[in-house]
């Protein structure tokens, strides 16, 4: 936790540990994006921040329609309608 008091949904920057909670996934995969430039971050003193709208930004350009898996049959994919 940071050492204020706002609510972090009320801050404008987050910390690596706090993108990772929020987001479900581990801080050295946070880190790995970082370091590979996948959104921008905020170099103040010795802290790294991230800013919610580079967080938010960064979330909604991954984001992908969920397609179920083709079902296989007998170690074949199979084409929707049972079509091959």
């Amino acid at each position: 936790m940071m050492d204020n008091d706002t609510p972090v949904n009320q801050r404008i920057t987050l910390s690596v540990k706090e993108v990772s909670e929020l987001t479900g996934r581990s801080v050295s995969s946070v880190w790995n994006d970082i370091k590979n430039q996948l959104f921008p971050v905020v170099r103040i003193g010795g802290r790294i921040l991230i800013l919610r709208t580079d967080l938010d930004n960064f979330l909604a350009s991954n984001r992908i329609l969920y397609q179920d898996k083709p079902k296989l049959c007998r170690g074949r994919a199979k084409a929707v309608g049972g079509e091959r």
